[in-house]
């Protein structure tokens, strides 16, 4: 049974908290656009960002927590003027054309959409005016690893969002490894930082075009800007993936394998699953009457059992790879059959 439009709006109103923690799955472009919308840029855990990278002085310290705080109550007062418009919007949407309805209700949205980028800049800005001429040198290196720290986590497709920088940092190698890397790491960084630019640039300049798609239902348009959105997450993905392996060559064994290994489980954790199989074969090793040649035997069955698992693991991320970017088309062609009243068949999540 539909919704009555009050009832519509209301649930959408009550949602909003819901759509800034979790992806929006059903919409075009996957969970790019209201998540964004309600989801800050700048939190109050974010000021050691700003303290170790820009070396701020002690005196520019509590400047810095006021343009925080001031960022905060401004963004948290524009979602609240967002929910009581939309709340407003109730005495309307009753004698609204229907085809109307979801124009009305998404207007507030993309109205604040471009206040907060607004207030974004403006805090940027505010942050650049107290700062030194060394610390503004300092501010392009600061701006990757806070658009890493941003943008990563917003990741759909799985090896889009680890963190190679991070994860070569917490292995704690020894300086005459980590030395010669750097320069390495300095061109990842690069590479990384531009994909998720343009990642983040496509998405935005899509977001008046997915509300329209969205309040007039044109699900042409609307797979357009997904699969446009989705192109652009391959390119950082592919991006994760190119790096894992440069920097795998560049490392020397055995801290290469350590290196590719844990890159892989962050990227594609499906593929790395536990089995009981080390279990079984560590409770046969503890075994008191085991012969020598038994234990043989025993070892050869793990170097068997590891070259397979490490063979199925490869296809399986392969198979991820090559699957899950057509997933978001996937659903918004559901979304579209189940509108037509088609019978959809329920398959299993990519994700």
């Amino acid at each position: 049974m539909p919704l009555h439009r009050p009832t519509l709006l209301a649930t959408l109103v009550l949602s909003l908290p819901l759509l800034a923690a979790a992806p929006a799955k059903a919409q075009f472009g996957g969970a790019a656009g209201f998540a964004d919308a309600f989801r800050p840029d700048f939190l109050d855990r974010d000021m050691p960002l700003f303290v170790e990278h820009l070396r701020l002085e002690d005196w520019q310290r509590p400047i810095v927590e006021m343009l925080l705080l001031d960022y905060s109550q401004s963004f948290e007062a524009g979602i609240e003027r967002v929910k009581n418009e939309m709340r407003d919007s109730q005495a309307v949407l009753s004698r609204t054309d229907p085809e109307k309805v979801m124009e009305i209700i998404l207007e507030p949205i993309s109205r604040w959409d471009g206040e907060r980028r607004a207030l974004r800049e403006d805090f940027l800005l505010n942050i650049k005016g107290t700062l030194s001429a060394d610390q503004i040198a300092r501010w392009p290196r600061f701006e990757r690893t806070l658009r890493r720290e941003k943008e990563l986590p917003k990741g759909e497709l799985h090896g889009e969002s680890v963190d190679l920088y991070s994860l070569f940092r917490s292995l704690r190698l020894p300086y005459e490894i980590e030395e010669p890397i750097d320069a390495l790491l300095e061109q990842y960084e690069l590479e990384l930082d531009a994909a998720l630019d343009a990642r983040r640039q496509r998405i935005d300049s899509l977001q008046d075009g997915i509300k329209e798609a969205m309040a007039s239902m044109d699900f042409d348009a609307g797979l357009a800007a997904t699969d446009q959105i989705m192109q652009t997450r391959i390119a950082v993905r592919n991006v994760q993936d190119l790096w894992i392996e440069r920097l795998t060559e560049a490392l020397p064994a055995p801290h290469a394998e350590t290196f590719r290994r844990n890159a892989l489980e962050r990227g594609y954790p499906k593929a790395f699953r536990p089995t009981a199989i080390p279990r079984l074969l560590e409770s046969i090793r503890q075994l008191p009457d085991l012969t020598d040649d038994q234990i043989a035997q025993l070892e050869a069955i793990e170097t068997d059992f590891n070259i397979a698992l490490g063979l199925l693991e490869t296809r399986i991320i392969e198979s991820i790879r090559r699957e899950q970017p057509g997933e978001a088309r996937r659903k918004v062609e559901r979304m579209i059959a189940r509108r037509n009243g088609e019978s959809i068949k329920r398959e299993p999540d990519a994700d």
